[in-house]
């Protein structure tokens, strides 16, 4: 994992015990072919309809089709006292509109992500979208994808 912000990464996966990602991160990222490239850390993937090709091997994905409260139980019962990672914008907005968040923390690229992508999903729409505040982090370039 090259790049500028290796030491934050680092840091990062090893203070998660579990991650939780949306459907639309997990088809991005190919499934990451079945297993999650992290320590084989356990990955809650939020959907309405699990992919019918999913890998019928050992894998440390699981499938979560009853709303973001069961996903963070879930991955509270095997994360320990780590912490739970929330990866994506629909799985955050969801979190974040049933009030089951204790912190937030947002790592952004210096890219467009529209120019990038193709398209994204917006953050800060909904009736919970206020309260959000920018803060400017230190100048540095950032490397890490998810």
């Amino acid at each position: 994992m090259p790049g500028a912000n290796l030491d934050e990464v680092q840091r990062m996966f090893a203070e998660s015990g579990a991650f939780i990602f949306g459907r639309r991160t997990y088809e991005i990222a190919d499934g990451w072919r079945g297993r999650h490239p992290v320590d084989g850390m356990p990955v809650f993937v939020l959907t309405h309809d699990p992919p019918p090709d999913f890998p019928h091997r050992p894998s440390n994905l699981t499938f979560v089709t009853d709303g973001i409260e069961s996903a963070i139980d879930q991955a509270r019962a095997v994360a320990g006292d780590k912490d739970i990672k929330l990866g994506g914008t629909s799985p955050g907005k969801q979190a974040l509109a049933a009030g089951l968040w204790d912190e937030i923390l947002i790592h952004l690229p210096r890219i467009s992500s529209a120019a990038a992508c193709g398209s994204s999903i917006r953050c800060r729409t909904g009736p919970n979208s206020r309260g959000f505040r920018a803060a400017t982090a230190p100048s540095r370039p950032t490397c890490a994808s998810g």
